[in-house]
Parts: C-alpha cells; sequence; structure tokens
C-alpha cells in the first residue's frame, strides 16, 4: 500500500463458510402494541376527527403486526412482508385485511467506490426521511403528523440507488401512485428523487456505541393523477453527537386540480400544504444486554391549506422515552402527547399512552458472519517509528465495524478502539467491504471474499477505488488466510 503496506491479516469466521451455497431466508417478524392510559376525547359521539389523533380510547391496541422473509441467493436481494397496521389518525382510510408490506427484490453491484442497487417491486418511496425510518427504530413509534400525509409510503415500482464511500447518496425511482399493488389504475406515473450526504447511520436516532453521524437530504416528487396532480419538495437534517440526537425536515407540496370532467379533483382550486418537524433525543447506555434508555421530545406541525386558518392547522409535541432492547428484541416506552389546533376550533384531545415492540431478528443480529482479523504491522503511515502494531482485530457485527488495538504500542494502549464503516455485506456471498480512515487521514478499504479452495483473501488499499489503487505502484496488498 502507499505509505504503508499492510502485509499480514489473519481472519477467523465465527460461522461455516457458505461459499457455494445459498443461504437460506431469514425470517421475520414485528408486533407493536400500544397501551392508552389516558385520552381526553372519549365520547363515542362528540370526538372530533383531527390530524395526527387516532382516537384511541383507553385500552389496549396493535399498531402493527408483520411477519415475512428476508435474503439474498448471489447478487440478488429480496423480501416479502405481510401484515397489518392501524391508521394513523381517524383521517386516514382504514384497511383491517392482512396486506402485503414490502414485496421486492433488487440485484447489487460494487464498482470501485461505488454501490449501485436497481431493485423493483413494493418498496418504500424516497421522500421523506421520516417515512424512510424503520418503524422499529422510532422512539414514539409514530410519524410526524404532517410528514405521514405529504409523503408517499410505499407503492409499485422500481428503484435506482447509488452510493458512493464519500458519503454521498442518490436515489431516482418510477412508481404506479396509486396504491395498487395489481396495476396503475389511472396510466400515471409518480417519479420521486432523493440526494443525501451521510456520514454513520443517520437512518436510526440512536447508536449504542455513540457514534457520530451526520446527514442531510433533499428531496422531490411529482404525481400527476387524475384527480390531481401532486409536486412536493423537501429537505431534512440529522446531527448525533456523545448521545445527543438532533433532527429536522420540511416539506411542501402543492396540489392543482386534475380532469374535473372524469371524477371530482381533491382540491377546487390550487392548494399548498406544508409540514415540518423537529426532534431532540439523548441515549442512556444501560448495561450490556439489557440496551438504554432513549428519551426524546418532538414537536411537528401540518397545515393542509396554507393561507387558510381552519382546523386543518395542528401542532403536535410529542414527550417519552423508548427503553432500547431492555431484552433482545424488545422495546418498551411511555410517552404523552399534546395536540393543539391553531386554527380553528380548539378540542381536548390530549394522550398518555405506553408501548411495547417485539420484533425478529434482533438488532445487531440481522447478520450473522463475524470477522476478526489479526494485523501484525502498522496499520497506517502514523504508528511508523513508534513500533509496530503486534495486534489489531477488526469486528464486523450486524450493521457496525470497528478496529480495536489488542497490544498496545507507543502510540496507542490495549482498547483503543477505530470506528469503521460497513460499506457492503453479503453473507450469501461470505463477502465484506469495510473503510476506515486512520490517524494520520489515510481511509484504508477492505475487501474480503472466499476463494474455491476454501481459504478467504482480500485487497487492502488507502484512498480512493481498489482500481486506481492497484494502477499504482505498491498501491495496494492481496492478503490471504485460511
Amino acid at each position: 500500500m502507499t505509505r504503508s503496506t499492510i502485509v499480514s491479516l489473519a481472519l477467523a469466521l465465527s460461522t461455516p463458510s457458505m461459499a457455494g451455497d445459498i443461504a437460506p431466508p431469514t425470517p421475520t417478524a414485528l408486533v407493536q402494541t400500544w397501551v392508552t392510559a389516558f385520552d381526553q376525547d372519549e365520547d363515542p359521539q362528540a370526538d372530533p376527527a383531527s390530524y395526527g389523533d387516532p382516537e384511541h380510547d383507553m385500552g389496549f391496541s396493535i399498531q402493527r403486526a408483520r411477519a415475512g422473509v428476508e435474503g439474498e441467493v448471489k447478487f440478488v436481494r429480496y423480501e416479502l412482508t405481510l401484515g397489518l397496521g392501524a391508521p394513523f389518525d381517524r383521517l386516514s382510510e382504514e384497511e383491517r385485511d392482512i396486506g402485503l408490506i414490502d414485496a421486492y427484490a433488487g440485484f447489487d453491484h460494487t464498482a470501485g467506490a461505488s454501490d449501485i442497487a436497481v431493485t423493483f417491486g413494493t418498496q418504500r418511496v424516497p421522500f421523506s426521511r421520516d417515512t424512510l425510518v424503520s418503524s422499529t427504530d422510532l422512539v414514539f413509534q409514530e410519524r410526524s403528523v404532517g410528514h405521514s400525509w405529504i409523503a408517499p409510503n410505499r407503492e409499485v415500482g422500481g428503484l435506482f440507488d447509488w452510493q458512493h464511500s464519500s458519503g454521498l447518496r442518490a436515489r431516482v425511482g418510477a412508481f404506479n401512485g396509486g396504491g395498487d399493488i395489481f396495476g396503475n389504475n389511472d396510466n400515471s406515473i409518480l417519479a420521486a428523487a432523493r440526494l443525501e450526504f451521510a456520514k454513520g447511520n443517520i437512518y436510526r436516532s440512536w447508536d449504542p456505541s455513540g457514534e457520530t453521524a451526520f446527514g442531510v437530504g433533499l428531496a422531490s416528487f411529482y404525481a400527476p393523477g387524475l384527480t390531481s396532480n401532486r409536486f412536493a419538495t423537501g429537505g431534512d437534517v440529522l446531527l448525533r453527537v456523545a448521545n445527543f440526537n438532533i433532527m429536522g425536515e420540511a416539506n411542501l407540496l402543492s396540489i392543482t386540480p386534475g380532469n374535473v370532467n372524469v371524477i371530482a379533483p381533491d382540491v377546487s382550486a390550487n392548494t399548498s400544504q406544508f409540514a415540518w418537524s423537529a426532534q431532540l433525543s439523548y441515549f442512556i447506555p444501560v448495561g450490556e444486554g439489557i440496551g438504554g434508555i432513549e428519551p426524546a421530545v418532538r414537536a411537528a406541525s401540518f397545515d393542509d391549506a396554507m393561507g387558510v386558518s381552519d382546523n386543518g392547522d395542528v401542532l403536535i409535541l410529542h414527550a417519552g422515552a423508548s427503553w432500547r432492547d431492555l431484552a433482545p428484541g424488545v422495546d418498551v416506552g411511555v410517552g404523552f402527547v399534546h395536540r393543539e389546533e391553531t386554527g380553528g376550533r380548539a378540542y381536548n384531545n390530549d394522550t398518555a399512552r405506553l408501548w411495547l415492540q417485539v420484533r425478529y431478528p434482533v438488532r445487531g443480529q440481522k447478520s450473522t458472519t463475524t470477522f476478526t482479523s489479526a494485523v501484525s504491522t502498522d496499520l497506517d503511515g502514523a504508528y511508523a517509528g513508534s513500533g509496530a502494531l503486534s495486534g489489531v482485530t477488526l469486528n464486523i457485527e450486524g450493521d457496525g465495524a470497528y478496529f480495536e488495538v489488542t497490544e498496545s504500542t507507543d502510540a496507542h494502549p490495549a482498547g483503543t478502539r477505530i470506528d469503521a464503516t460497513l460499506v457492503d455485506r453479503n453473507d450469501a456471498e461470505g463477502t465484506a467491504q469495510v473503510q476506515a480512515t486512520m490517524p494520520s487521514g489515510n481511509a484504508v478499504t477492505f475487501e474480503l471474499e472466499p476463494q474455491d479452495d476454501g481459504s478467504y483473501c482480500g485487497w487492502g488499499y488507502e484512498d480512493g477505488s481498489r482500481e486506481e489503487a492497484m494502477a499504482s505502484e505498491g498501491g495496494g496488498s492481496w492478503v490471504c488466510w485460511s
């Protein structure tokens, strides 16, 4: 490698090699249960319907229940999930039957520092970060009011996803847009695009390792239809430092009436809707095997017709906490919801609730292969002159990775940790790609893959792509292990 060379790398796998085999699908399951401990509007005759209020009276409810399978066959990944869920609020369409949640197949390809994925089927539309975050990672198990109404959720279509190791990511998709999984019912296509820059996991408000994360995104979609044409733009930001996490998002939707000669339009005149949200949380690690507590506050607003002051203008405040992984795969939480009608008539409709979530696979165990490497020489030029490292481990567990010094040097004592990024992982193929920035500032990448003779070999190189490293003299090292 340039400036420094990794000349010895020993790898041990915690699970047997799957080279040449097809990994069996992984079963998935999720149940989210709510307990409404207090609700102000319990009168069955007088309860007013408003945005963001499911109108749950005191008692129990199933918020989401899902089961499915996911997996990979060579370079093809797939997921099939069935389930049901409660409507977001009383104004949302109610669906009590078990239905299709996700049903897609995708093809992945790595080219240098870029990862490319193409996915077809029922999947999330790349617009709002709030709707792209898994419900299992929402601190209140409930999305923000305005984004839920403005942003499309899941639709049938195709998605192109490009990611670069620098953190830049672009997604472009075309979808039916009508919500019908069996075909397009209005001969129009919903087009969506999202561009973002991210460092760390930006689709979760907490991280048990305390990893710093930053992300900013811009998105847009256009959905022409028989009753109306919709065009939306949005932006979001997330910052997580020292277990503090702050994130915000704003979306603007313009609706114009469609063909009034065919069917009554959704709106009678050009209408603009606006939504914003802001959330602050802090993660408190509790202990090994019992996760941590994430207290949080969130403010979210929705205006369903800008310029008109009525009961379509709402502000909803959440305050509460979730105990993440109280037991493996189990979250519990408690919270209070205050709803404010900022225009029109005010209602008494606050709520206090508890929630329980059980999911499988548990966090950090979605993938089962764990790599551990031992490095007997310096990882980076920063170690030159200070004594070669006689022991460093590279651990890849679940969706995270990190280096750890196991034998002290003059510069780094045993236990020193260097966070890494798991750029790519394929358990069916037995491969992984890991990247880390060393103290000297050099970006080091490892590519690990099985060989026909049962051994594992991989490229280690600094900066840029493997092709660039291989083109330069001493640009990379090829190491093998049993």
